[in-house]
């Protein structure tokens, strides 16, 4: 999970990030430091509960989360730390009605469409069809 994290996260690094801080230059907005920050994780925020009150799931994620508590990896996650970590998003993404707001520099559309891209490129890599050791 967290090298699949890793490979996410360097995705929207090199793509979407750009293109949202290309949208708020436009806008006049801050393209790095605090104010590109807020405003990313402001939108993020947004399409993440959107996701979880409207895509159709095969399973029910909450419960899914919530059924399996006190993970740990030893030596490095403690369970604890884990038990924060998914408390953290249970509250953030389950526990939050879903806003009428509509995202500025980012929509739900473009979140599924990078899941999905995210999704099969990481398979594609850890299928062997690909060096892993290319993305870094």
């Amino acid at each position: 999970g967290y090298v699949c994290h890793l490979v996410a996260d360097e995705f929207f690094n090199i793509d979407l990030r750009k293109r949202m801080v290309e949208g708020m230059a436009c806008d006049g907005l801050a393209t790095e430091g605090p104010e590109l920050a807020r405003a990313i994780l402001s939108d993020m925020d947004i399409v993440d509960r959107q996701i979880m009150a409207n895509y159709p799931f095969q399973n029910d994620v909450k419960a899914l989360l919530s059924e399996v508590w006190d993970l740990e990896v030893s030596d490095m996650v403690s369970a604890d730390e884990t038990n924060r970590s998914k408390q953290w998003v249970i509250d953030k993404l389950f526990c939050k009605e879903c806003d009428d707001v509509t995202p500025k520099y980012y929509s739900y559309s473009e979140a599924l469409s990078f899941i999905e891209y995210c999704a099969d490129n990481i398979i594609e890599r850890f299928s062997g069809n690909t060096q892993f050791a290319k993305l870094f």
